[in-house]
């Protein structure tokens, strides 16, 4: 079997094959093995590499830190430096404001101590000249009863010198015609508190009841030379305010209102003694706050236009009734010291109750109400009257010469200009209807002239206010015109017409509203010096 050559070269090659494969074998376990280690040479190069990046990522992480750092560390030091130069500028300026108040206090106690011995010497002053008068009276008195003693040849009783009470003493200006002024408890309320003004007729003695009806006419037209306002305060378990925190002046135009308040120019608005007592606490001063209402008619009358005015009083003989209220009112009080305790405040919300009562009142009698809050700088009391003539006067020429924006929107600087020239519209339109009223029942047989005068449409809107002027000193209180009134009236027309030629470029100048007030009022009572 061995000598068999068929089995030999079956062995040889099976051998060869075996020999071969393992030499396929061992040049796999080398390529194997060199790729191993080929991996391995890259392994290692690769944390070679990795380290290298970690240490520069190290470093550059530090690098950062330092700077972050470095830069923190200058913040912190700038910041240091910037808070104490602020420290030193604080420090600087409150300084200075401490000096600057302790300055204007020290000026204030002058001023404040000034006023006080001005206002003792006053009040001395008018002491002596009030017990002079009495003095005076009590002296004529006895002179009487003595004569009457003398006459009769009788004694009296010596109660009898204390029956007639000596005159209370005769203050203030005589009240214009169509102008009304009081206290009141709420700002602009209709009905005016006259009882603390002065009256102007001596009080009489039971014996003679007949001078109490002149008493108290002539109370009604004494203006107080002294105003005095007290703080907006609510009355304990009533839900009012107290009297005597607003005065209310009220005419039937804006410049009869003016014309009234510079005639009365030689009154003083002054704060009560408690207001200044409080405000010397505070080291504060109390200044004045002046607001304006307008109420203009929406309508001559219910139902009834200028002409229709007319025709209505030929119908009926009588002039129509409920006419539409118009005036204007200026309302003194004390500014509140801090606006938002006012804000807060029970006083703020009955105010503000009572405004919205009064534009319904008004809105239901045919009138809008419109208030006016001067924005100019209110002066502080105490203040006489002609400075607030000059300050409505600045404000309405201000108001005036502001740029139209073509809207009469309220809140605007033109806000005073706008209320003047429709409440003058509405005054004139409701005037002229009542005056063609007043012409048609005088005259029953001109009915056609008499209709025709409430009616015209040539007539002049400027010359209107000025040909009827209804807030002049002639107009008697009962609304009527005597012969002498009228004369007067003519002849101050003639002299208005005349006037009105030379200055008529500068009326058409809209933007120019009279700037000189002493041109047209004086604060000079002409009553009072012969």
């Amino acid at each position: 079997m061995d000598d068999c050559p068929g089995c030999q070269a079956e062995m040889d090659d099976a051998i060869k094959a075996s020999v071969e494969s393992a030499q396929q074998e061992d040049q796999k376990r080398q390529q194997e093995k060199r790729e191993q280690e080929e991996l391995q040479r890259i392994y290692a190069a690769n944390a070679e590499e990795n380290e290298r990046q970690r240490r520069l990522a190290d470093e550059e992480e530090r690098v950062l830190q330092r700077a972050m750092e470095d830069s923190r560390r200058e913040a912190e030091e700038e910041a240091q430096r910037r808070a104490h130069h602020e420290e030193v500028l604080l420090e600087e300026s409150r300084q200075h404001a401490l000096r600057e108040r302790e300055q204007a206090i020290q000026r204030e106690a002058e001023m404040l101590e000034a006023a006080k011995l001005a206002s003792a010497a006053q009040e001395g002053q008018r002491r002596r000249e009030k017990e002079a008068l009495q003095d005076a009276e009590k002296k004529a008195i006895q002179l009487s009863l003595q004569e009457q003693e003398e006459d009769s040849y009788f004694v009296p009783d010596p109660k009898r010198s204390s029956v007639s009470s000596l005159g209370v003493e005769q203050k203030g200006q005589r009240a214009l015609a169509g102008v009304d002024f009081g206290y009141s408890s709420l700002p602009f309320a209709p009905k005016l508190d006259k009882s603390s003004l002065p009256s102007g007729a001596s009080s009489s003695s039971p014996s003679t009841p007949s001078t109490g009806p002149a008493s108290a006419a002539t109370s009604r037209s004494l203006f107080p030379p002294s105003i005095e306002l007290t703080s907006v305060t609510k009355v304990a378990g009533k839900d009012d305010l107290a009297n005597g925190s607003f005065f209310v002046i009220r005419a039937p135009s804006w410049k009869s209102l003016l014309r009234a308040i510079a005639w009365y120019g030689n009154t003083r608005v002054e704060p009560s003694p408690e207001q200044v007592a409080a405000a010397s606490d505070r080291r504060s001063r109390c200044v004045l706050r002046a607001e304006v209402e307008f109420i203009t008619p929406t309508r001559v009358d219910v139902g009834h236009g200028v002409g229709e005015h007319a025709r209505a009083s030929l119908t009926t003989g009588v002039l129509p009734r409920n006419p539409s209220p118009a005036h204007v009112s200026l309302c003194l009080s004390i500014l509140p010291g801090e606006a938002s305790a006012w804000l807060k405040s029970e006083e703020y919300a009955l105010v503000r109750r009572e405004s919205r009562r009064l534009d319904a009142w008004y809105a239901g009698k045919g009138s809008t109400r419109r208030l006016i809050q001067l924005a100019r700088q209110p002066p502080s009391l105490p203040a006489p009257l002609v400075q607030i003539a000059q300050m409505l006067h600045a404000s309405h020429t201000f108001s005036a010469a502001c740029p139209s924006s073509g809207s009469t929107a309220r809140h605007s600087p033109r806000d005073l200009h706008h209320a003047i020239e429709r409440h003058d519209q509405g005054f004139v339109q409701k005037q002229k209807a009542w005056l063609a009223a007043s012409n048609a029942l005088a005259n029953p047989t001109d009915k056609r002239a008499s209709v025709q005068s409430g009616t015209s449409p040539d007539e002049d809107d400027e010359d209107d206010d000025d040909d009827v002027d209804f807030g002049d000193f002639s107009l008697l209180a009962d609304g009527s015109f005597d012969a002498q009134d009228k004369v007067l009236m003519g002849k101050r027309q003639r002299l208005k017409a005349k006037v009105k030629r030379r200055l008529g470029k500068r009326s058409g100048d809209g933007r120019v509203v009279d700037e000189d007030l002493a041109a047209w009022i004086t604060p000079f009572d002409v009553s009072q010096h012969g």
